[in-house]
């Protein structure tokens, strides 16, 4: 009855984790990513069978999925079912709001639970929906706050040995999505490098117009490798702003999370999708930041749901409503001033990723020789990038392998 539409994999494998801990009896709860979508008129009947609640999240807003959204909300009119519709980002989408069909109150709810998209947030929101719009009475929590940042590990200090930062999103820590965080910094270390690695809901300047993760790092990191957006161009009225990342005054490096498998990355001439190729690797170029190469995959189990990470559920365990097909179903249950950028890369993307050293789960890249878990040539790179000290100029970055 409740339905879960995101284009966040990663709040799929946190709803898959909530359904689990949910009462035996409780209503079903479906979720499916309008990304993995080829036909929205197939996901939008498939999605509404027997569906009483529907909240749709989609990243960029209503233009994120312009025709599969407006066909969702007429049905959803059409059967009389509730539609929370949200935005991606942190602060409402004044849009969606408009466009749900259903109380404002009830969609601010929702939003501030999935803004803060634990697993705990996550289970209280499907009881929340429950309560709210089927009456069932099974009692809910209000949204709690969790950090927009944390520092995830940080190795102490040697003499001689450089430290190289990481960034990834808040998202995979909250979901225990963490598998290629840990191989890559296990990779770093043995490359000889210190780790600090931090966790953070956004790069982008806050209202006081700090990048807290950020500000972290300063003076403590040799080089940064970030896994994240770009910093700059918070939105359409800004001027592009990364003078967060020049600060740092270090050598920065965009690692690519792919949004496909690493076996379609293999068998791709191209390697990359236009939109990793975009929103990885050419918009971060905005920023100064120096292409990495690819360090992680998404991939899918049999019946098309997110394979998670270290513990970030995964689903099918639930009696009451196992994964099945599609849609994905869960049961209850440089910077400036730094280092030259590189040219331009060939068209189709980084080749796009190929050869080169990386909110919804991501799994580690294995060695193309077949041994570790580490990444040799970015690792390595990172190490000794970091080792040249702060921005002494020279050309540390353009051989990235």
């Amino acid at each position: 009855m409740l339905r879960f539409l995101t284009t966040a994999d990663t709040e799929i494998l946190a709803t898959a984790a909530a359904v689990g801990r949910l009462p035996r009896g409780f209503p079903a709860v479906r979720c499916a990513n309008p990304a993995t979508a080829s036909d929205p008129r197939v996901l939008v009947d498939e999605l509404l069978d027997g569906a009483r609640v529907v909240v749709c999240r989609i990243l960029g807003g209503r233009r994120g999925w312009p025709e599969g959204f407006d066909l969702l909300r007429q049905e959803c009119a059409r059967r009389d079912i509730a539609l929370l519709a949200l935005g991606g980002e942190a602060e409402p989408d004044a849009e969606l709001t408009a466009l749900s069909l259903a109380p404002a109150g009830a969609v601010a709810q929702a939003g501030e639970y999935l803004r803060h998209g634990d697993v705990d947030n996550v289970e209280q929101l499907l009881r929340f929906l429950a309560d709210t719009f089927l009456l069932q009475g099974h009692g809910f929590e209000p949204p709690h706050v969790v950090p927009d940042f944390g520092i995830y590990r940080r190795d102490p200090a040697s003499p001689g040995r450089p430290t190289v930062g990481l960034c990834f999103y808040r998202s995979h820590f909250l979901t225990g999505n963490t598998e290629f965080v840990d191989a890559f910094c296990q990779a770093l270390h043995e490359a000889g490098a210190g780790v600090f690695a931090v966790w953070s809901y956004t790069l982008r300047r806050d209202s006081a117009g700090r990048v807290p993760a950020l500000e972290l790092m300063a003076g403590q990191v040799d080089a940064l490798v970030v896994t994240m957006l770009a910093t700059g161009g918070s939105t359409p009225a800004d001027d592009w702003d990364a003078s967060a990342l020049a600060a740092l005054d270090v050598p920065v490096i965009q690692a690519v999370c792919a949004t496909g498998s690493r076996a379609a990355w293999e068998a791709s001439a191209s390697g990359l999708t236009p939109l990793d190729a975009a929103t990885q690797v050419a918009i971060p170029e905005f920023d100064g930041r120096l292409l990495g190469g690819v360090i992680s995959f998404k991939e899918r189990d049999g019946a098309g749901s997110p394979v998670g990470g270290r513990g970030g559920g995964g689903g099918g365990g639930h009696p009451s409503l196992p994964l099945r097909g599609r849609p994905r179903a869960v049961g209850p249950r440089g910077p400036p001033g730094g280092p030259p950028r590189p040219a331009p890369p060939p068209p189709g993307g980084p080749a796009a990723g190929r050869g080169a050293p990386d909110e919804l789960p991501h799994q580690a890249r294995p060695r193309r020789d077949g041994g570790g878990s580490g990444y040799p040539g970015q690792c390595a790179g990172a190490a000794r990038c970091a080792g040249r000290g702060r921005h002494a100029g020279g050309p540390p970055v353009r051989d990235r392998r």
